[in-house]
């Protein structure tokens, strides 16, 4: 039998060949899995049920395919949610599969909100408006000690940033309502969100707290 016979045979007894030189070992519905994973921003069970079951059926091996390309994949059974992330590096030789979002003030309030929003949903998925999700952050303009203008549009600039991410996502064209993405309960960890928020809510004291002080006394004329 010659070599090429071989390969042959090798090619027609893979059930996951899809091309005369394929050499990968998943099906076609388990590639279908992995893309999902690595376009993000997740896998949800009820948005993509087949997918779902092809993910829990081939777990091991799809695990084995992101590991292979510095992933980490998160699986939550119970909230039906499968997302890729960086591999803990063991040191700074290992490079960053992915990458990752620089959060200033405005955006981490703004995740804080869309955080507890998730939280205090009593649906399945958590539904917002758009207006009324950035006037509630109003309160926290004395931190970032910028003028409404200034402020309206770091805010603006924020919510791009969240849209660009997928952290929240349109649910009409007009783009006025949004679903916050499940996945920011499990990236955004209770432990840490109380710490900032608590942070934050100290900054906001202190800052009111010296306007306060240095603003000038009121007299009846």
């Amino acid at each position: 039998m010659s070599a090429v016979t071989e390969i042959q045979q090798d090619k027609t007894e893979k059930p996951g060949t899809l091309w005369e030189s394929d050499q990968g070992v998943l099906s076609l519905e388990g590639r279908r899995v992995l893309l999902q994973l690595i376009r993000g921003p997740f896998l949800d069970e009820n948005r993509h049920p087949d997918l779902w079951k092809t993910l829990v059926a081939n777990r091991a091996t799809i695990v084995q395919r992101c590991n292979d390309l510095l992933l980490d994949l998160v699986v939550d059974v119970d909230k039906g949610i499968a997302f890729v992330r960086n591999a803990p590096a063991q040191d700074e030789s290992i490079p960053k599969a992915t990458r990752s979002i620089n959060l200033g003030l405005i955006d981490t309030l703004l995740l804080l909100v869309l955080r507890r929003e998730l939280l205090l949903s009593l649906e399945a998925r958590a539904i917002i408006d758009k207006n009324e999700t950035l006037d509630s952050l109003t309160q926290y303009r004395p931190l970032a000690r910028l003028d409404e203008a200034a402020f309206a549009k770091k805010l603006s600039q924020s919510w791009t940033k969240m849209r660009t991410h997928n952290i929240v996502m349109p649910l009409d064209e007009s783009e006025t309502r949004f679903e916050v993405s499940p996945v920011l309960s499990i990236v955004f960890g209770a432990d840490e969100a109380d710490f900032v928020a608590e942070s934050i809510e100290q900054l906001l004291d202190e800052s009111i707290s010296s306007e306060s002080a240095t603003a000038p006394e009121e007299r009846n004329l």
